[in-house]
């Protein structure tokens, strides 16, 4: 903090006394991270089944719970899941006929599951407010809680002072914005309470019609409900402007939200198996059908009676209703699908196999002229080993070689419905004197053109089977084209709507390849191993994006002093990192100086950077208007600095068993991608630092990476401007799951009428290889790539259990 002061000529923030003090620990130094934390959250998984069945039918019923408590508050009642299914599964044979063989067999099965759920959660993944931002924000120098006589002190000017077990926990300072205290937003009577219940089903029966004919038919639906409630109370938790709106009575609110979800599916085929000679053939032809209706209805009423969470009810809010003290809404969505589709499947003595499908999908989303596409797809198999010819040139330990290929079309209607119409939306109301008038407009401009959006792939790989089947491998190379891609449409004014139209627009290309060894052998008597490696490679681009200037860019985050940088272009991958290049640190002013340009047209010689400072950024001047450099660092100068998208992605299992112990390993991880890393405040002055700032620039030669501290109006040469500097490396490697189990001899187990009984210790997300010095490589916005002062991170879970069958 000094340091950053001096950039500005201010005065010292603490003297070498308080430096001395802080550490010798007379002023207390809290690790926020420590104090956010939960080390210890219990996760717990408990199943009860029953199975059983005969020649007619079989059924299983299960029962079970799981509850887990958050490595974010979980210890606190602000982040914990709880959750209780019950499932039946049950099959059953009607009737055989054997006397006919014409509707000789009819079978019927269904498959129902119900599950509740109950929940809370701490928000999270933003610059703004969350636990993880404060933990990484506040000053160490700050405890979490007020000794006695401040705590009585605050409680005094500020009866709604939030306290825990009794004591009083301290506010955030003035200048700390929306931080807070971790504990804090735990315990501040600010909850959301969310629940969850949970209807799957689906019934299905199979006719035997003729010889080799079936005909199925199924219907399926799920039906959700789900919501919250939430309140909040007048409290007091930071000294700035915000901590007095939220000691506002009239501010207290009680809130709720209802939503339902109904999606029925119905499914008829009939398939017909028939053969002659050496010649397989299969045919299908089949109709389906679905739709989904949901609703949504929303209240909250203000300024409540009573601060009693039993109370905290839309109808305890006593605010005046015509002055917006109760509000409410509802909305409702529909989705429509019908398809009809065939496929012939052809198969010549294992050696050449052939199959095509045809589908024909209509969707309720898109306009009278588009609402059908049409999808075929084909695929192409030969077994070349069991080709006559190449028998006698086969070797003994080659078991399988086979060759395929494919090629097919499918569409994404991934849009709401009705965006072909201009559809009305309310709720503009505005004042005319003293009378409130109800108020429409358009919601957009209306696209009736609008269509599926549609992907096309072709695949070409390879089996093989080698050492009496203990070798496999499998290798496919595809590439997958997606136009006509739904999305909001760019360059259209908000003036005419209040939302943007959706359009067809854009192409992007996906090329890779994937493959997949295995291998199982035994080293010794009663040891078995088996290895299994897959590993993906894609190289992604977009070919036109679809609008004039063939790119688009997003993602600015004005508190980090940071505009656009997440961008899609043409020929770029989709998407990336758009920002300057960094070329070292100013160690001195003769670096600065001898940074020059010389115009090739005049051949005066100009100081590229004549701003900068020693311990400054250096930028690379890599073009200007006309493509070349110019001697002055502007946006020209931006290129692509990273992206997010890894170009491995990768698999790795080892498993083991000898005599009754039984081991497994999996390990997964990526490469290739890179991680936008926002870990600093800029708008906050004394916003706690990342660790990795330690290594700043503090005189020459100390750093050629990190550049001095300074305050923004000191910071002439924009040190902190998007560039490489906020790119790290997202590749990981990761001990997924880790298993060790023993099953007890049957011959011991058996005298407790216990048929198996395994025991097993284990771990999930065990250790993490990387780079990456954030809390987790595998960050939520793995698509954007982008961690915002830390995203929840992936919790480590030690387990250990017990398996019994009766």
């Amino acid at each position: 903090m000094n340091e950053y002061n001096l950039s500005s000529n201010l005065g010292l923030a603490y003297t070498a006394q308080n430096i001395a003090d802080a550490r010798s620990g007379v002023i207390p130094s809290t690790n926020w991270q420590d104090v956010a934390f939960n080390d210890n959250a219990p996760v717990q998984n408990h199943e009860v089944s029953i199975q059983g069945g005969n020649e007619k039918g079989a059924y299983y019923l299960s029962l079970g719970r799981f509850v887990q408590d958050g490595i974010l508050g979980g210890n606190y009642g602000a982040s914990n899941y709880d959750r209780w299914s019950v499932r039946l599964n049950s099959d059953y044979e009607i009737y055989t006929a054997n006397e006919r063989n014409f509707l000789n067999k009819l079978k019927v099965g269904v498959n129902v599951s119900y599950a509740r759920g109950n929940s809370t959660s701490v928000y999270n993944n933003d610059v703004f407010g969350t636990v993880l931002s404060s933990a990484m924000g506040l000053q160490p120098m700050m405890t979490p809680y007020l000794n006695q006589e401040d705590g009585a002190a605050l409680l005094a000017a500020h009866p709604t002072a939030l306290t825990l077990n009794g004591r009083v926990l301290t506010p955030s300072p003035v200048d700390f914005q929306e931080f807070r205290n971790p504990l804090a937003i735990y315990t501040r009577p600010d909850k959301t309470f969310y629940d969850e219940d949970k209807f799957i089903g689906s019934f299905w029966g199979e006719l035997s019609v003729l010889p080799g004919m079936t005909f199925r038919s199924s219907y399926g639906f799920d039906l959700a409900f789900w919501g919250n409630h939430s309140y909040r109370f007048p409290y007091f938790q930071s000294y700035n402007s915000t901590g007095a709106n939220d000691e506002d009575p009239t501010k207290s609110f009680a809130a709720a939200e209802m939503n339902r979800g109904f999606t029925r599916q119905i499914e008829n085929t009939l398939t017909y198996n028939f053969k002659f000679d050496e010649h397989a053939f299969t045919l299908l032809a089949g109709q389906s059908a679905r739709d989904m209706h949901s609703r949504q209805l929303t209240g909250r009423g203000y300024d409540l009676k009573a601060y009693d969470p039993n109370l905290a009810i839309i109808n305890n809010a006593q605010m005046d209703i015509a002055k917006g003290g109760r509000t409410s809404n509802g909305t409702t969505a529909e989705s429509k699908l019908a398809s009809y589709f065939g496929r012939i499947s052809y198969n010549y003595a294992e050696r050449y196999m052939l199959q095509a499908t045809l589908r024909y999908d209509g969707s309720y989303k898109f306009g009278t002229n588009n609402k059908w596409g049409t999808f075929p797809s084909f695929s192409l198999g030969w077994n070349v080993w069991n080709e006559p010819a190449f028998q006698s040139a086969k070797p003994d330990w080659w078991d399988a070689l086979k060759l395929r290929g494919s090629w097919g079309k499918n569409g994404s209607d991934r849009i709401d419905a009705y965006a072909y119409l201009s559809l009305m939306e309310s709720g503009l109301n505005y004042y005319f004197g003293d009378n409130m008038n109800y108020g429409i407009s358009a919601g957009r401009l209306p696209n009736p053109n609008i269509h599926w959006e549609t992907s096309t792939q072709t695949d070409l790989g390879a089996d093989m089977v080698f050492l009496n089947s203990a070798l496999t491998f499998s290798f496919d190379w595809f590439k997958k084209r997606t136009k006509d891609m739904l999305r909001d449409a760019a360059g259209i004014p908000s003036y005419v709507g209040q939302s943007v139209p959706k359009v067809n627009a854009g192409i992007v290309d996906n090329t890779g390849i994937e493959f997949d060894i295995a291998y199982r052998f035994s080293p010794a008597k009663d040891l078995n191993i088996g290895l299994k490696v897959n590993a993906s490679y894609v190289k992604n681009k977009i070919v036109d994006y679809g609008n004039s200037s063939g790119e688009n860019g997003w993602g600015s985050i004005g508190a980090a002093g940071l505009d656009n940088f997440i961008y899609q272009r043409n020929g770029f991958p989709n998407p990336f990192f758009y920002g300057y290049v960094t070329d070292g640190l100013f160690q001195n002013k003769d670096d600065v100086n001898n940074y020059t340009w010389i115009n090739p047209e005049t051949g005066a010689t100009n100081v590229i950077q004549p701003k900068a400072v020693p311990g400054d950024v250096r930028f690379k001047d890599i073009s200007g208007p006309d493509g070349k450099p110019d001697g002055i660092i502007d946006t020209y100068d931006k290129v692509m600095i990273g992206k997010p998208v890894p170009d491995w992605t990768y698999g790795f299992t080892l498993t083991a068993d000898y005599k009754g112990f039984d081991f497994n390993i999996f390990f997964q991880g990526v490469t290739g991608n890179d991680i936008f890393d926002i870990s600093r405040r800029t708008d906050i002055s004394k916003a706690n630092l990342p660790a990795w700032y330690m290594d700043r620039w503090t005189g020459e030669g100390t750093s050629n990476k990190y550049p001095r501290l300074a305050s923004s109006g000191a910071d002439l040469n924009q040190n902190w401007r998007i560039s490489d500097l906020y790119i790290h490396d997202g590749a990981f490697t990761r001990i997924k799951n880790i298993q060790l189990g023993y099953t007890l001899p049957q011959a011991l187990t058996r005298k407790a009428t216990i048929e198996r009984l395994r025991l097993w210790v284990g771990a999930e997300n065990l250790f993490t290889f990387t780079k990456y010095n954030g809390f987790d490589p595998e960050i939520a916005d793995r698509q954007n790539g982008v961690s915002i002062m830390g995203n929840y991170p992936i919790a480590r879970t030690i387990n250990c259990g017990v398996g019994i069958t009766f």
